[in-house]
């Protein structure tokens, strides 16, 4: 089970990976947007184990439940922090 979660971490990952590559072919501001991810996604997915699970999700739920936890929590604070970034410097009208 821990081969699966971490092979599917370092998937995603990749997709991270992939979205920064295109950014930087789009446009220089957006691939400095999207290099964010690649430094906020593991420190969230690593700070997820103590914050957003908790000791009874480990008790109670299954293995896979837990790291569906921690993955869904990490994809959604990343993807908040590209958001707010977005809104902030891309979308004013220069």
């Amino acid at each position: 089970m821990k081969f699966i979660c971490n092979f599917l971490l370092i998937l995603n990952y990749i997709v991270y990976i992939i979205a920064d590559v295109c950014a930087w072919a789009e446009n220089i501001k957006y691939g400095l947007l999207f290099l964010l991810p690649l430094f906020v996604f593991p420190i969230v997915v690593k700070l997820a184990n103590k914050v957003a699970v908790s000791q009874a999700d480990k008790f109670f739920k299954s293995e896979w439940d837990v790291f569906l936890k921690k993955l869904k929590w990490g994809n959604s604070v990343v993807f908040a922090i590209v958001a707010l970034g977005y809104w902030l410097f891309f979308s004013q009208s220069n």
